[in-house]
């Protein structure tokens, strides 16, 4: 019987907040560096926070990627840009519909 191999794929959906999402990220990228086929799914603002990084491993030749899908800010009364919890303390309540938001993203 031969023997198969199979490529891990593995998906990270990061909260929008730098408490979750730095940690989160250093565990997609060291799951890339052991040979896993890593997605980050974000936003546009929150992938500039870490693009360098990923860049940096890809021309390593690392597999890992992000997969940037639209914040519903317009929709649930966010300034447009905000899309992480540090950039609106004040308007979490808001914040937090985003992410709850039933939108199509896309994918």
């Amino acid at each position: 019987m031969e023997s198969q191999s199979q490529e891990l794929n593995v998906i990270f959906l990061p909260y929008l907040t730098p408490g979750h999402m730095n940690p989160m990220i250093d565990t997609a990228r060291l799951f890339a560096k052991h040979g896993v086929n890593v997605t980050i799914i974000t936003t546009q603002a929150n992938a500039l926070l870490f693009k360098k990084s990923i860049e940096s491993d890809i021309i390593s030749g690392y597999s890992i990627k992000t997969c940037v899908i639209q914040f519903p800010s317009a929709q649930v009364g966010l300034p447009e840009g905000i899309e992480n919890v540090k950039d609106g303390t004040s308007l979490v309540s808001d914040f937090i519909l985003g992410l709850t938001h039933p939108y199509k993203t896309g994918l």
